[in-house]
């Protein structure tokens, strides 16, 4: 995550990219994100919403 005060000067998305290089030099074929404010920011990277995650909290 990155901070507030920082958003807007592309230190996510080169987080991003350095995250997909190492998984590519590893062989990975598939990545997968869980976010619930950052939506907009990974689809805009190529990722494609695929399933909702629900949780129930403590009782």
């Amino acid at each position: 995550m990155v901070g507030t005060a920082s958003r807007g000067e592309g230190i996510g998305s080169r987080l991003v990219t350095a995250a997909e290089d190492v998984a590519r030099w590893w062989g990975v074929t598939h990545l997968a994100v869980a976010t619930g404010r950052a939506t907009a920011f990974y689809e805009g990277r190529g990722y494609t919403p695929t399933a909702t995650f629900l949780r129930k909290p403590p009782f």
